[in-house]
C-alpha cells in the first residue's frame, strides 16, 4: 500500500501524539519519579558535588511536581518529598549515606 504525502504526514503525526500521550501517562510519570528518587538517594553528596547545577534543577522541579501534578501517585509524591527534605543534609561532610542493599538467596 502506498501512502500519499498527506497520508504519510498524518501517519507520522499520529505516532508523535501516541508518544506524547505515553510520556504524559501517570505510569510513566511514576516511573520517572521513582528513577529520579533512586538516583538522588543513591548518589546523594557525590551528585551534589559533581553536578550542582543538576541538583539545583531537581530541587526546583520537585516542589511543582508534588504540588501541581495530579498525575503522580501519592507514593511518588512522598518519595520526592523525602528527597527534597534530605537534600539539605547532602552538603554536610561526614553524613552517613542511607543506602538500601538487598540480597536474594536460593
Amino acid at each position: 500500500m502506498v501512502l500519499s504525502g498527506n497520508e504519510a504526514q498524518e501517519e507520522e503525526g499520529s505516532g508523535d501524539e501516541d508518544e506524547e500521550e505515553e510520556e504524559n501517562s501517570p505510569e510513566m510519570m511514576d516511573r520517572c519519579a521513582e528513577a529520579l528518587t533512586g538516583l538522588c538517594m543513591g548518589a546523594q553528596r557525590r551528585l551534589w558535588i559533581k553536578c550542582p547545577e543538576l541538583v539545583d534543577e531537581i530541587y526546583q522541579g520537585i516542589k511543582p511536581a508534588i504540588c501541581e501534578n495530579n498525575k503522580l501517585s501519592s507514593k511518588s509524591k512522598a518519595a520526592l518529598l523525602n528527597v527534597l527534605v534530605q537534600m539539605h543534609s547532602w552538603s554536610k561532610a561526614g553524613v552517613v549515606n542511607k543506602v538500601s542493599v538487598q540480597t536474594q538467596t536460593c
